[in-house]
């Protein structure tokens, strides 16, 4: 019935009839199936393809087996592109069944936010469908079988236009039933944030262009092309880094009264803190702290009888001398040990190393706090906020957790006011 199996990216194969336009597979599925991230490629295992002509009521449809994922995508009454954009809409679904539990969390985080924020429109059709069927009354609103079904619909939807960006630019559709453009720009790093787009891909930007684009100035200050939202090039729930020092500073001081506002906004609305750990968890793998040592120049670090003992033993001296050569009295509190600082920072600092980095106290090793910790973030937003102006993580981490939540769409509310139901 079908032809010998042509090899495709990411060691998948395809199987087609003989007579299907050669044009169809060289020009469409190669080029989709290329974009596919590696990263997501391994998650999917192996994967065959089958286009099949067929009645144009047959629905395409996926499986898994022992043998890997196995995917039929019906050709009959379709555009080339849109078999194309089928394949990957199947991808979505069966990728659906392979989130971790962690990223079905952030997941529903962002899906949750929309509708708080009162979007109606959707991805694609089948999503639209699903969500309005949700949302038609308080009895489907409460049914976990819906929400699964909406929340599948509108996943694999995400997961076919992300890739579908990956490989071509795209033009955002606007109007009442489609998903505006600022929340797909949150699905499409969330997606790049798991599965970062392989290097050298040919598209990577998505024009808005319409009613429902973002104007200019919002853009800019995302540092994005105007009118472009880029997935992401690195992993992370974000559109780049900001690590320049300087610019950190400029920044993280202009947006102090802001990120006070947004730290009592989470607090009040009872944000968990475990997708903000998350984030600022991949950030941190994105900045070298021994380029920056603000923490080490900043920080009052308190010590107590062990560490200053785990100091002695590493520097091979005795606890009473790292006291009395390396620490202070804390000036809050008499009876306890402060590391010795001056104008250059810390009494263990060179240039921007740490002298005892194995030995260094738990403040040290656990800084800047976002990563870890059952602290929450919300009840100490005046430490944050000035963290905010000295540290790459900190910056980088709550500008993301503000995209994430959607904060930066609604900046009149209040701390104290619900977003829109």
């Amino acid at each position: 019935m079908h032809s010998g199996a042509l090899r495709l990216a990411h060691r998948w194969t395809l199987a087609a009839p003989p007579r299907l336009s050669r044009a169809l597979v060289r020009e469409f599925i190669r080029p989709a199936v290329r974009a596919v991230p590696a990263s997501m490629a391994r998650r999917l295992g192996h994967c065959r393809i089958s286009l099949d002509i067929a009645d144009a009521t047959v629905a395409s449809q996926w499986t898994e087996t022992e043998a890997g994922l196995e995917v039929f995508v019906m050709t009959a009454g379709s555009e080339d592109h849109d078999i194309a954009m089928e394949l990957l809409l199947c991808l979505g679904q069966a990728l659906w069944k392979k989130l971790f539990d962690r990223e079905l969390r952030e997941y529903w985080l962002v899906l949750d936010q929309e509708i708080r924020e009162g979007i109606s429109g959707e991805i694609d059709e089948q999503a639209l469908e699903e969500k309005r069927s949700l949302l038609a009354s308080r009895v489907h609103a409460r049914s976990r079988r819906q929400l699964a079904r909406y929340g599948r619909a509108a996943f694999a939807g995400t997961t076919a236009e992300y890739v579908h960006c990956l490989w071509h630019d795209v033009t955002v559709r606007t109007g009442p039933d489609h998903l505006p453009a600022p929340q797909l720009r949150r699905r499409l790093e969330l997606l790049a944030g798991w599965f970062a787009p392989d290097q050298g891909c040919s598209g990577d930007v998505l024009s808005c262009e319409g009613d429902g684009g973002l104007s200019d100035g919002q853009w800019s200050e995302d540092n994005t092309r105007s009118g472009k939202a880029c997935p992401p090039r690195s992993a992370g729930l974000f559109l780049g880094v900001v690590t320049d020092l300087a610019e950190v500073f400029r920044l993280g001081t202009a947006k102090a009264e802001e990120n006070l506002a947004f730290r009592r906004y989470l607090s009040a609305h009872h944000y968990a803190d475990k997708p903000f750990q998350i984030l600022a968890s991949e950030v941190q793998r994105h900045v070298d702290c021994t380029a920056c040592s603000n923490c080490c120049r900043q920080s009052v670090v308190s010590v107590n009888k062990p560490e200053i003992e785990n100091i002695a033993r590493h520097l091979g001296t005795t606890p009473e001398a790292v006291t009395r050569l390396y620490t202070v009295p804390d000036p809050d509190a008499p009876a306890s040990r402060i590391l010795l600082n001056s104008r250059e920072g810390c009494v263990f600092l060179d240039g921007n190393l740490c002298m005892i980095y194995e030995a260094r106290p738990k403040t040290c090793r656990t800084f800047p706090f976002v990563a870890v910790g059952n602290h929450s973030l919300g009840g100490r937003p005046s430490s944050l906020a000035r963290w905010a102006a000295l540290c790459p993580i900190i910056y980088n981490a709550l500008e993301s957790y503000k995209h994430l939540t959607g904060y930066h769409l609604h900046p009149p509310f209040s701390t104290t006011s619900k977003p829109p139901a």
